[in-house]
């Protein structure tokens, strides 16, 4: 499934493997601009058997979610062929949502206990709570 494309026609979202897990993939131009377009597993965090990526930007930076060793969903930054847990607000799972061209993250992620997200946002690598109406 495609979750987001960029300008060049790359683009990012999750497929199904053969032990029926979804995992993020990236394929087309933001990989190989000068060649075919290919398609590429994402390693992931964790357990790494279920990932997705939810957007990318133009700095060939991707956003998504992995589920790590106890199987919670923990937001993910894939930068630079390596994948990076962002961490959440105190909770144990997060999503990370979208990304722009400045690398500024928002997503969701438990406050507290299972089940109390809250937005944020991550910029300069630090990940602050949006305020709630």
């Amino acid at each position: 499934m495609a979750l987001d494309i960029d300008e060049s026609g790359g683009g990012a979202g999750e497929a199904g493997t053969a032990r029926l897990h979804r995992r993020a993939y990236l394929w087309g131009p933001v990989l190989s601009p000068s060649g075919p377009s290919v398609m590429t597993s994402l390693e992931a965090s964790g357990a790494g058997l279920v990932s997705s990526a939810w957007a990318l930007n133009e700095l060939g930076q991707i956003v998504g979610h992995a589920r790590d060793a106890a199987w919670k969903h923990r937001p993910v930054l894939w930068a630079g062929g390596q994948a990076h847990d962002l961490g959440t607000l105190g909770g144990p799972e997060g999503f990370a949502l979208d990304i722009n061209d400045h690398g500024v993250i928002v997503g969701a992620a438990d406050s507290r206990s299972w089940g109390h997200m809250r937005p944020f946002v991550v910029a300069d690598g630090a990940m602050l709570a949006l305020p709630t109406p």
